[in-house]
């Protein structure tokens, strides 16, 4: 930081000057300058109106700001880099290994390396100060204090100018990252979710390349309006999970019907292979992408499983424990402790692998001495396997209204504020006992989000997205099926930098239309949502 004289400093540079001009003294030889001043007694009696301590030292005429700019995975420019992106979901080790010469890009990001940044004041006066970003993406620069916003600039990408504060460590922005998008036509911004609960309004902006969450949105971006009246600015708004209230329970609702033996396509229609070569069908690719959902979890969310054909099943302790665990073919006995939370809910990733390997038939858990074609999780011993006798309890239809139900009860009963259910499913229902609408209902009157996954060409798009846009929800559709391991690691994106605002009102009344309008950079989004 340069050196700058301070109000003190000059003051006394003043003072100094004045009584220089003045002489010094009033007594002397008719005004001699050159005289030195007569001294004069202390005066010994005490002065009963002392001065006040003098006032700080005003505020900095310079600050420190510094940040990362970074571009989702999948949404670079150059196209060798997507590439990787993709080819790095098949490898999640490889990628935590690769962030972590980056620490400042989080997990599902990567950083945009040689990003012009400038510096302007509110009255729209640009600074002199540039600064450009490393090859992690980050930059810092010593400024002048009334810089107000922050603008990026990069070869490829839209051009975005933010407030400073986004950039502020101190703030409930960590981190302190602003993402991109590439200068095409359809990248944009949508709000993906929106919650009300606990007098607090939860809510997630994603991008419409990736579906990933979007990172460094200002308070000042944010506006809502109830009831159609006129707009309001957000009292606060900061990262939820940067907020003690800020863990999430999660249901994550999961096709076992018969219909996902199918073959998984992609775009092109071309049947999708595994790294060894042999095809892959709905229920493997699902399988991976569940695992996906897990790796990129955080910490202290917590996350249960629904699994359904015609018949619904909450995974808990019970669940697990019916179906005895041996080792190898030869139904050795294993001693093996199931770690798993009687309630079903999870915290630990690694306890929670052992549902998405039991729930894919084609790991090991279930090989009769024929050729495995997955392996089961590293976290879990691979030589697990169930008695021979066992069954695989799902291959029926579908019920995928009730498995989304049911995810609602068990999430209502949790203490987390943030309350979500995950639905996929590559058919329509054709077993649930209760109706698109009642199941609309049931989400509206908990004012809890239905996220919906569409998996494929079999199912109906128009339900599952009808029934995320009613409940607050966030709708997937993965027609390319090769990509629903990209799909889900967007979503987990949305989960862990989901934003939570206060309102200027702290209660809103029944059947309050809720809106909330975005204005970043230059692009916009709006959402509405009814409250029961």
């Amino acid at each position: 930081m340069s050196t700058a004289l301070t109000t003190r400093s000059i003051t006394a540079i003043l003072l100094a000057l004045s009584l220089a001009a003045c002489g010094g003294s009033s007594g002397g030889d008719g005004g001699n300058d050159n005289n030195p001043p007569t001294p004069t007694e202390p005066d010994p009696t005490p002065n009963p109106n002392p001065d006040p301590t003098p006032d700080p030292d005003p505020d900095p005429v310079e600050v420190t700001i510094g940040g990362a700019i970074v571009v989702p995975d999948g949404a670079q420019v150059d196209t060798a880099a997507r590439t990787r992106a993709k080819l790095a979901l098949a490898r999640p080790k490889a990628v935590a290994a690769a962030n972590s010469t980056c620490p400042d890009v989080p997990t599902g990001y990567a950083p945009v390396a040689n990003a012009a940044i400038s510096f302007t004041t509110a009255d729209e006066q640009v600074s002199g100060v540039t600064a450009q970003t490393d090859e992690c993406g980050v930059f810092s620069a010593t400024v002048p204090a009334n810089i107000a916003y922050v603008t990026a600039t990069a070869t490829g990408y839209k051009v975005m100018t933010v407030p400073a504060s986004t950039f502020d460590p101190s703030a409930d922005n960590t981190p302190p990252a602003l993402s991109i998008l590439p200068d095409v036509a359809d990248a944009g911004y949508e709000i993906a979710s929106l919650q009300w609960s606990d007098s607090k309004l939860y809510f997630t902006i994603v991008d419409t390349i990736t579906n990933k969450a979007v990172l460094g949105v200002p308070q000042t971006a944010v506006s809502y309006s109830v009831n159609g009246a006129n707009p309001n600015d957000l009292k606060s708004l900061a990262y939820a999970a940067s907020q003690v209230d800020g863990n999430a329970s999660i249901a994550l609702a999961l096709d076992g019907s018969s219909s996902m033996d199918s073959w998984v396509r992609d775009s092109d229609g071309n049947v999708v292979m595994d790294e060894n070569g042999r095809s892959l069908n709905a229920l493997r690719m699902t399988a991976r992408a569940a695992h996906t959902f897990l790796d990129g979890k955080r910490a202290t969310d917590e996350v249960g499983f629904v699994i359904f054909d015609h018949k619904v099943s909450w995974i808990d302790r019970t669940f697990l424990e019916e179906r005895p665990l041996v080792s190898g073919s030869d139904d050795v006995p294993v001693d093996y402790t199931i770690s798993y939370d009687d309630s079903g809910f999870n915290t630990s990733a690694d306890n929670l692998r052992l549902t998405v390997d039991q729930y894919n038939r084609y790991s090991a858990f279930w090989n009769k001495g024929g050729s495995i074609l997955d392996e089961l999780h590293p976290t879990l011993p691979a030589t697990l396997r169930f008695k021979s006798w066992t069954y695989y309890p799902w291959y029926g239809a579908t019920a995928a209204y009730g498995a989304a139900d049911m995810g609602r009860e068990k999430v209502l009963a949790r203490n987390n504020a943030r309350k979500i259910v995950v639905l996929m499913s590559d058919g329509d229902d054709n077993s649930s006992r209760l109706s698109a609408d009642e199941l609309i209902a049931n989400f509206k009157q908990d004012n809890i989000p239905l996220w919906t996954v569409a998996f494929g060409t079999g199912v109906s798009e128009d339900i599952l997205k009808r029934i995320a846009d009613e409940t607050g929800g966030h709708y997937i559709s993965s027609v390319d099926q090769s990509q629903l391991q990209a799909e889900f690691a967007a979503m987990q994106t949305g989960i862990v930098f989901q934003y939570i605002a206060e309102l200027q009102q702290s209660t809103l009344p029944a059947n309050t239309t809720l809106k909330v309008d975005l204005n970043f950079g230059s692009l916009s989004a709006s959402r509405s949502v009814v409250l029961q």
